[in-house]
């Protein structure tokens, strides 16, 4: 049976990112030190490489990262996903992904795990929105293979710098070792258990921090439950530098073979090569007629630019060659819009002097109140 893992970490993480020919690519070296009880601190190399590219409605992502420690204390793993727009549907968002890993953690075993899954976002106000989604994976672990499943919906809803999430996921267990409290009760077969979940994000300036919240509980009297909460705090006071801080629990996951731990963590992030950001700025100016206003993007610099957002469909817009930069001009409709900007076929950004929000792909967009 596998033990309970809980785990202090303190990492120190040098990041470079760079965008090329219409992609971001983030590369990550550091060092980190592990604790778990009843066993002696470990020092660990940790590494990731992430890359987004992405062109009209589709985009792709592609995500590999690694802990490395003394005493066979390992795990690796590979994430690829896609995300597909429908023409005229910005509100309505298909996504895919799967993902391999391989581990050697102390109390829970050595193997692998493969998942594939699909969500269904739809956002049909742009301060609300949810999903539903599946996935299911097969896990190795300690010369046991089992098949695990779940079904996922949940709802959010924003107000400014703040969000609220609520969801409810149904498990389907082979691997009850790994899910239910010890003694691990005489269950054959497939097992099910609710997820029941709600968490909180407040953004502000240079400030993050989320909480959530988590209820598991079986489907039979056999069928253990727990709770697991984990909050986290990260501020960014320029680009070259960032902190980290997260503590609480996490429930297993099945589906990956991840054990439930708790945790400490404090991450010191060196952004030693900065993505390049030249001045973009937006306006509003009154329409000569009608209701409405003009939107005006102004980019410096040489290099050309775009802009994409709620009035254009979310299609990518030319912005125009000016003797000291570019410029664009469009008509918008009374209401709130949201807006990206990408320079010279880099990573798509927010300009500076606006707001920022996430919006219900997780992404930060833009907002602006036309009245």
């Amino acid at each position: 049976m596998p033990g309970r893992v809980a785990v202090l970490a303190t990492a120190f993480v040098l990041s470079a990112r760079t965008p090329v020919a219409g992609q971001q690519a983030t590369i990550e070296l550091g060092a980190a030190r592990l604790r778990q009880p009843s066993s002696p601190s470990r020092d660990a190399l940790v590494a990731a490489f992430g890359l987004r590219t992405g062109r009209g409605r589709l985009a792709f992502a592609a995500d590999a990262g690694g802990t490395i420690a003394r005493d066979s204390v390992a795990a690796a793993q590979l994430v690829g996903a896609a995300a597909f727009v429908p023409r005229g549907f910005s509100w309505w968002r298909t996504e895919s992904a799967a993902s391999f890993a391989r581990f050697d953690l102390l109390g829970s075993g050595s193997g692998r795990s493969a998942t594939l899954g699909m969500r269904q976002h739809i956002a049909p106000r742009e301060w609300a929105g949810g999903w539903v989604g599946a996935e299911a994976g097969r896990t190795h672990r300690s010369g046991v293979s089992t098949n695990n499943a779940t079904l996922s919906s949940a709802a959010w809803a924003r107000y400014r710098g703040v969000t609220l999430t609520g969801g409810v996921n149904q498990l389907f267990v082979d691997d009850i070792a790994l899910v239910a409290a010890p003694p691990a009760p005489p269950i054959f077969g497939t097992a099910r258990f609710y997820d029941y979940s709600g968490g909180v994000e407040v953004r502000y300036a240079r400030w993050s921090g989320e909480y959530r919240a988590t209820r598991r509980e079986g489907a039979s009297m056999q069928a253990r439950g727990g709770r697991a909460s984990l909050a986290r705090v990260a501020w960014r006071p320029d680009e070259h530098v960032s902190f980290e801080f997260a503590f609480g629990k996490q429930l297993a996951d099945p589906v990956r073979g991840a054990p439930e731990s708790k945790l400490a963590m404090l991450l010191l992030r060196l952004h030693l090569i900065p993505i390049s950001t030249p001045a973009v700025t937006v306006s509003l100016q009154r329409a000569a007629t009608g209701s409405g206003a003009i939107l005006v993007v102004r980019v410096k610099g040489d290099r050309p630019a775009e802009v994409a957002g709620t009035f254009t469909g979310w299609r990518p817009a030319p912005l125009a060659r000016t003797k000291n930069g570019w410029e664009g001009s469009f008509i918008v409709a009374p209401g709130t819009q949201r807006i990206v900007v990408r320079v010279g076929g880099g990573a798509w950004r927010v300009p500076e002097n606006l707001p920022r929000v996430r919006d219900e792909f997780g992404s930060e967009v833009g907002l602006i109140v036309v009245p």
